[in-house]
């Protein structure tokens, strides 16, 4: 009987052009942690679309592919923008520290972030790739310091990994506490460092099966 239902619901969305692959963008581990509640719904409402995700795909990046049609969605952080393309936020984030278990600052309530100034960093590569770097760097510089940055990762995992090694310090967003189990967080001090993720897609070349995810993840990622 399922496969019978599966079918007739196929058939529908075929008839309206909501078939077919969708491709979306995930920088971070945070956008990672929302996709099983979209593709659950996905594939119970619209079965003839295959929701395939490319990872490693930060801000700028996300903005560019698809503003150009290489992707259909991409999750990206904001306040960047793009010409031609929509934006829909998602959920808010606020920066945090990220420290080994055994650091000195593990078991502390919060930190300032002037109390960083001598820690070794871990970040994203430089060049623009990842607007969570370029907001880690304007919070330190805000505090008095730039930060010593001596490690790269290419993604988040990498990143959490090397400071659960004891490599250095960094500084990530609140959405990855509850998929990152290997490393402590703890609050910042003061001023809150605020950022936003959001949905970005073309209405240039928004497919019927793109715009039948959007309006799902209107409902699965409710504007907060």
């Amino acid at each position: 009987m399922k496969s019978v239902e599966e079918a007739a619901a196929v058939a529908a969305s075929a008839a309206h052009g909501e078939i077919g692959t969708v491709r979306i963008g995930v920088g971070g581990v945070g956008p990672l942690a929302c996709l099983p509640g979209l593709v659950k719904r996905l594939n119970a409402e619209k079965p003839g679309i295959e929701l395939v995700v490319v990872g490693q795909v930060y801000s700028q990046a996300g903005f560019d592919l698809v503003a150009d049609g290489s992707l259909d969605l991409a999750f990206v952080r904001l306040p960047a923008v793009r010409e031609g393309v929509s934006t829909r936020v998602v959920f808010d984030e606020q920066l945090i520290l990220a420290v080994a278990p055994d650091h000195p600052l593990a078991g502390a309530e919060s930190v300032a972030l002037a109390e960083l100034a001598e820690e070794r960093f871990i970040a994203y590569p430089p060049g623009g790739v990842s607007s969570l770097r370029d907001l880690m760097v304007h919070a330190c510089v805000d505090a008095g310091f730039t930060p010593r940055i001596v490690q790269y990762g290419p993604e988040t995992s990498t990143i959490m990994a090397m400071v659960a090694a004891g490599l250095g310090v960094t500084l990530t967003v609140t959405s990855v506490i509850d998929v990152i189990s290997n490393v402590v967080f703890v609050p910042l001090a003061g001023r809150p460092y605020r950022t936003q993720e959001a949905i970005a897609w073309s209405q240039e070349h928004l497919s019927p099966a793109a715009a039948a995810v959007l309006r799902i993840a209107e409902e699965v990622l409710p504007t907060p």
